[in-house]
């Protein structure tokens, strides 16, 4: 039996999973299992394949059932003791395994690792970039940021993960992404203490959980369809089955910044959109409670995660059922308008 077993769902992009598979291939920790499914019929096989050698990989392949439905056939073949997820676009570092099993045999509950940014192949009109990421590259590497004006190219290929992590990401590493939260972090601390809403911030880009509380809280919810929610939606209910939630910094791993689908990219990042709001709305249908309503209000830009925390706390000193009773009529009310709006 492996100490961890490592879930990774895979759809139609074996470029990206090919630096993925590199980069779990050469752990420190190797007391691992890595499940790999694959939810587009088999397009991956030939990638995984190159990898079998190097780790204890057992692969999957399914037809398009969903993310949730592969995450879930994924934690039913798993021997460890903990489930690690991860994204088919994230490059490990050497030490992730490592600081995943070291903080499980200190927690209970749910290890939120650290997500940084990368870039590996540029594509151009094709990528979600940020303006800081051409800013990073064209001070560190003002070559590399001179051919992204004329040329399509690999910054680096997965065998450079094998060869020099670390020389790799310094070529592709883009600092950190955005759903870490530092200010969370830095207000209450690595375990959260006293944050009320340490789920909003467990993604299964790097995230590990007892494989016994998973099965507690049923795995993950099929009913969500498109891009996001399925994983915070698990976090939630293991957050109400009173897992405890900690951040740990030192388990890092990077996004590739990839196409989100095989369309222009304001067309995908519209699609991405509303597969969102279908399924934030969908979220705040099933819970119905005031937590995941502030969640959406976060969403909409019209609450910062810190004042939602602070107003819980209000109420719970208030001790008002009335209060919670308006506030959740007036926000049933307005995810339903939201929803509605064309």
């Amino acid at each position: 039996m492996s100490s961890i077993s490592v879930v990774m769902p895979t759809c139609g992009k074996p470029g990206y999973l090919a630096y993925t598979l590199a980069s779990l291939s050469v752990q420190t920790d190797r007391n691992f299992q890595l499940i790999v499914v694959d939810d587009d019929d088999g397009t991956s096989r030939a990638t995984v394949q190159q990898y079998r050698a190097d780790v204890h990989l057992v692969y999957l392949s399914q037809k398009n059932a969903g993310r949730s439905a592969a995450r879930n056939t994924g934690i039913g073949a798993a021997d460890g003791d903990h489930v690690l997820f991860l994204d088919d676009d994230r490059i490990a570092a050497p030490d992730l395994v490592a600081h995943h099993h070291s903080a499980q045999r200190h927690s209970s509950g749910v290890v939120i690792g650290w997500k940084s940014r990368c870039l590996t192949s540029w594509r151009r009109d094709a990528l979600p970039m940020q303006e800081s990421d051409f800013l990073q590259l064209a001070t560190r590497h003002p070559a590399i940021a001179a051919r992204m004006a004329v040329e399509d190219f690999d910054l680096i290929a997965p065998a450079d993960i094998h060869t020099d992590h670390a020389a790799a990401l310094d070529i592709a590493g883009l600092g950190d992404d955005g759903d870490n939260y530092p200010q969370i972090v830095r207000r209450y601390g690595a375990g959260l203490t006293g944050f009320r809403l340490p789920w909003v911030l467990g993604t299964t880009a790097n995230l590990s959980v007892p494989r016994a509380l998973l099965e507690d809280v049923g795995g993950f919810d099929e009913q969500y369809h498109g891009w996001g929610m399925e994983d915070t939606d698990l976090s939630y209910r293991l957050h109400r089955a009173g897992a405890p939630f900690r951040v740990e910094p030192s388990a890092v791993n990077w996004h590739q910044i990839h196409p989100l689908g095989p369309g222009p990219l304001r067309r995908d990042l519209r699609r991405r959109e509303t597969d969102l709001t279908r399924n934030l709305a969908r979220f705040c249908d099933r819970h119905r409670t005031v937590e995941t309503y502030l969640y959406w209000r976060k969403w909409k830009s019209k609450l910062s995660l810190e004042a939602a925390s602070d107003l819980l706390d209000v109420l719970d000193r208030a001790g008002s059922d009335t209060w919670r009773a308006e506030l959740l009529d007036t926000y049933a009310t307005l995810v339903a308008t939201d929803l509605a709006a064309p």
